[in-house]
This record gives structure tokens, C-alpha cells and sequence, in this order.
């Protein structure tokens, strides 16, 4: 019996050479080889610093498999490269510094979504199942410092963390959905208030 270890390889370059950084809602995840060629095809030149960490829902990176593709919900990384990790079919939220795992801890509380770092504060908004329900975390050990419930009785269709603030693209109150039902945006500070209504899920002026 032949058992493979399946690892995420994450890169590190200096960002003051290449420009903008990224602001991708979703991470792709490449084999070493690919992920080699993508960097030169980018304009991306070495040095740069890579790590592996191991796909394991037990103190390695968790993650959900669906149809051959591995995927990962939440990741954040902090000023001083320290990586969080949200995923699993039950979340789960990894921290690491470099390869060193810091903690693992799993959660009855929230689904799997997006992670989101502001200041030393984790965050998730538990959307799934009509919940809308914003944790926040500390993101020394995970623990669960606070929760706002039901922010919104509106289906959330999308939506997006932005600075201080979360912005939920949500239908109008109906209920059943269609294509011909309305969609609006509001934004949220992350303390669950509501504040206003604004353009787009991004809050980018359209004037």
C-alpha cells in the first residue's frame, strides 16, 4: 500500500520589487513545478523564500476535497508571516510560523468560510444556512472573543471584508429568490452594526 502526503507550497518575495500586491478573493494551489514557471513567467526572479506544509486535517493544513480538487475556504497572513489556515468539511483554523505549527483548534460554532486579520483579530462571517453570523477571534491561540448574530435578515448572496468594515451583497426580503429579485449592498462595521448602504461589494464610488 503506497500512502501520499499531499503539501501546500507557499512563496514568499519581497513585494517592494514587484509592484501592487495581490488582492485575489481566492488562493489557487500549484504543484512545485508549476508554481516555479508561473513566478518566472511573471516576472517574479529569485531569490525567493518557500515553504511546504503538509494537507492534514489533524495539525497540518486543513482542507475540503471535492471532485480530485483540494481547495482551502480562509487565509490570512500577518506583517510578521504567520499563516492562518480555515477549512475541513468541519472548521478547523491552523496557525503557523513557518513550518512550526502554532495551534490547531476546530469549531462546532461556524462553518468553513473566509478568514479575515484586521489589527490582532480574526474574523469570520458564518453566512451558510441563512446563519449571518460574524465571529471574532483571537488570533494568538483562536479562541472565540466575540459573536453578533442574525446581523442581517437578509439572504446574503456575497460578500466581502474591507478594511474596518464588512460588506454583504443581500437580496430583498422575499421569500423565494428569483432572477428578477433585487439585489443591494450594505456595509457593516465589525462589531455587526449596520452603517449604510453603498454602491458595490468593493465600497469604490461609481460618481
Amino acid at each position: 500500500m503506497v500512502t501520499m502526503m499531499l503539501s501546500l507550497v507557499m512563496v514568499f518575495c519581497n513585494p517592494s520589487k514587484y509592484g501592487e500586491e495581490s488582492n485575489s478573493d481566492s488562493t489557487k494551489i500549484y504543484t512545485q513545478e508549476t508554481l516555479i514557471d508561473t513566478l518566472k513567467n511573471n516576472e517574479y526572479e529569485p531569490p525567493f523564500r518557500q515553504i511546504a506544509l503538509r494537507l492534514d486535517l489533524n495539525g497540518g493544513v486543513p482542507y475540503s476535497h471535492d471532485d480530485n480538487e483540494y481547495y482551502l475556504e480562509g487565509f490570512e497572513v500577518d506583517g510578521e508571516e504567520t499563516l492562518y489556515f480555515l477549512g475541513g468539511d468541519d472548521a478547523v483554523i491552523s496557525c503557523f510560523k513557518g513550518e512550526k505549527l502554532l495551534y490547531s483548534k476546530k469549531y462546532s460554532e461556524f462553518l468553513p468560510n473566509h478568514l479575515y486579520l484586521y489589527g490582532d483579530t480574526l474574523y469570520v462571517f458564518d453566512y451558510k444556512f441563512g446563519k449571518n453570523n460574524l465571529f471574532v477571534l483571537n488570533k494568538l491561540d483562536g479562541t472565540i472573543i466575540d459573536v453578533f448574530l442574525s446581523i442581517t435578515a437578509n439572504k446574503v448572496n456575497n460578500y466581502n471584508f474591507e478594511d474596518d468594515g464588512l460588506i454583504l451583497r443581500v437580496f430583498n426580503r422575499e421569500e423565494k429568490t428569483t432572477m428578477k429579485t433585487e439585489l443591494a449592498y450594505v456595509r457593516y462595521n465589525l462589531q455587526g452594526l449596520l452603517m449604510e448602504p453603498i454602491d458595490n461589494i468593493y465600497n469604490i464610488s461609481e460618481s
